[in-house]
């Protein structure tokens, strides 16, 4: 296997113009920069708005064209690199394929230069951080060299020239990454759900479904390919190149990882035995039993010991933002599970708890269908507080289901929930929209819902 430089040589030269300047792109245009004839990168916003790992590119030699998307950006070009963010309709992507100039993801920028092959990924419509923690987690607990990064918030470009031979990647893989991987192939590819998601950029459920299934296209018989065996649109077997190993209650007994009475079993690459109590495991929810499975499953396909797997699996409490206690006033909790961006993950969240739920949601729909939210809710919310740009289109869903209250900001939210919120009751932010009307990322969304939380605490004392 050649190393690093040896895989960077393949762009020498090469006149390369990176579109979009977040993590992804910043990561994309560091790692060419030493070797490309030219490195350009542009983004939509001005630099004032970018984050100052943007900024920066120009002390490496790269080409700053912030607030631009025109076509004259692909003259001399002869490869893209387009950030997961942008869309793979934009005009200037659109632009460079109708030129016949190469048009690559920052995913398979990095695949291109890994120079191992220990790759598992991760995919699906909700979980994906989480797992992906958690796997590498497994790794770590067997004293093993391993790298947790893709759409989980670390470029996987950010981290190619540092690897060894023998580490493993663990990639958490978004749709967006997946519209332009070419030769991408994990050895151990996970799908742990699919429920409609991104439907403002995909259009259908029909197409960003397949999208997710494209993280299976170059496996082959000696790849293994996770298959969540209680979700029928996620449990497809067909046409798949690589061994399939199932995950789930129904999973089992067979190649994969189950729940066998009160225990979680497995079968995988001819090792089988119970790997531990499903009490046991830390992460709260049945959800979270499943990415446990899906979890160990992928682990254990890599060959992690079963002792790894078990050990991380009674540790690990979870990731920020994700049904996260935030704290606790006048016996009220509050939940942060900002991360929950769409209805599916929502709908995780409320069936979740037993307890009576003071629901705040809102911020910017991704064209997801909010009546199915107001529908689990009828039970399970008194009262529902809504915030941000979807804010009429949420009430238009809940109206007449359960009492309804507005808000401008996530402070409001929360202030209003403390007024509502009865002892015994959960003040659950779940916002079932990305935060994008009003914040950066769901982390910026979380931390202003933890600080609002805080001070309610303050004032409790």
């Amino acid at each position: 296997m050649s190393g690093f430089s040896d895989k960077l040589e393949a762009f020498r030269g090469r006149r390369v113009l990176v579109v979009g300047l977040g993590r992804s792109g910043v990561g994309a245009a560091t790692v060419l920069a030493p070797v490309a004839g030219t490195v350009v990168g542009c983004d939509e916003k001005p630099l004032e708005e970018l984050d100052a790992g943007a900024a920066a590119l120009a002390g490496v030699g790269v080409e700053l064209r912030p607030g631009e998307q025109g076509a004259a950006l692909l003259e001399g070009m002869d490869l893209v690199v387009r950030s997961p963010g942008v869309p793979w309709e934009a005009p200037l992507i659109v632009a460079a394929r109708e030129r016949g100039v190469e048009v690559i993801g920052e995913l398979e920028l990095a695949y291109r230069l890994l120079v191992t092959d220990r790759v598992v990924a991760v995919t699906g419509s909700n979980g994906k951080s989480t797992t992906t923690a958690l796997v590498g987690e497994m790794f770590r607990r067997a004293g093993e060299e391993v790298v947790v990064a893709g759409n989980i918030g670390v470029a996987l470009t950010a981290v190619v020239a540092d690897l060894e031979p023998t580490a493993a990647v663990v990639a958490e893989v978004s749709s967006f990454q997946l519209e332009d991987a070419v030769t991408f192939r994990p050895r151990v590819a996970v799908l742990l759900n699919l429920a409609p998601d991104h439907l403002d950029r995909h259009g259908s459920p029909a197409a960003y479904y397949g999208m997710k299934w494209r993280l299976f296209e170059n496996q082959r018989r000696e790849d293994y390919a996770v298959l969540n065996a209680d979700d029928e649109s996620s449990a497809n077997r067909d046409q798949l190149g690589a061994s399939v190993l199932l995950f789930g209650r129904s999973a089992g007994p067979g190649p994969g990882v189950w729940v066998a009475t009160d225990d979680v079993a497995y079968d995988v690459r001819g090792r089988r035995g119970t790997l531990m109590p499903v009490r046991d495991i830390r992460l709260p929810g049945p959800h979270n039993l499943s990415n446990a499975m899906a979890g160990a499953c992928a682990a254990l396909a890599m060959a992690v010991p079963a002792a790894a797997v078990a050990e991380a699996l009674r540790d690990f409490e979870g990731l920020p933002h994700r049904l996260e206690f935030a704290g606790e006033v006048r016996g009220v909790r509050y939940v942060n599970d900002s991360k929950a961006t769409n209805v599916a993950s929502a709908l995780t969240a409320l069936a979740t708890f037993g307890e009576p739920i003071v629901l705040i949601a809102g911020g910017k729909s991704k064209g997801g269908d909010f009546k199915a939210l107001a529908a689990a809710a009828r039970d399970r919310v008194r009262v529902a507080i809504l915030y941000g740009t979807a804010r009429d289109e949420l009430a238009a869903a809940f109206e007449g289901v359960v009492e309804l209250e507005r808000a401008d900001t996530i402070k409001e939210a929360v202030a209003k929930a403390a007024a509502l919120a009865r002892p015994g009751d959960v003040v659950l932010l779940s916002p079932a929209c990305t935060s994008w009307d009003q914040y950066r990322d769901f982390e910026e969304r979380g931390d202003d819902f933890k600080r609002a939380v805080a001070d309610l605490m303050g004032e409790g004392r």
